[in-house]
């Protein structure tokens, strides 16, 4: 039970870790991340290919991150990949 709460505080304190005050600045980080990179930027992406980029592409614009689950081929695995992505590697 102690192993779940202390993975539950940091999981809740990583965007403050991070430099993010709020949790809508995190959120706006990744969808900035979604809605104006390039294919260039989003295939760097683990697990994100052509196929999925152009679809990312297409669905835009994304006004929650969560959105991106709707894309076809992006699963909880690859979400979080994108969201890692855009708050740890992505410079804009």
């Amino acid at each position: 039970m102690k192993i779940i709460t202390l993975l539950t505080a940091l999981l809740l304190t990583a965007p403050l870790a991070l430099g993010f005050d709020t949790d809508s600045e995190v959120e706006g980080r990744v969808c900035d991340f979604l809605n104006s990179s390039t294919p260039a930027e989003l295939v760097q992406v683990k697990g994100l290919g052509n196929v999925l980029t152009a679809r990312i592409i297409a669905a835009r614009p994304f006004k929650a991150p969560q959105e991106v689950l709707k894309v076809k081929g992006i699963g909880e695995v690859k979400a979080q990949s994108i969201y890692d992505f855009a708050l740890t590697s992505w410079d804009k």
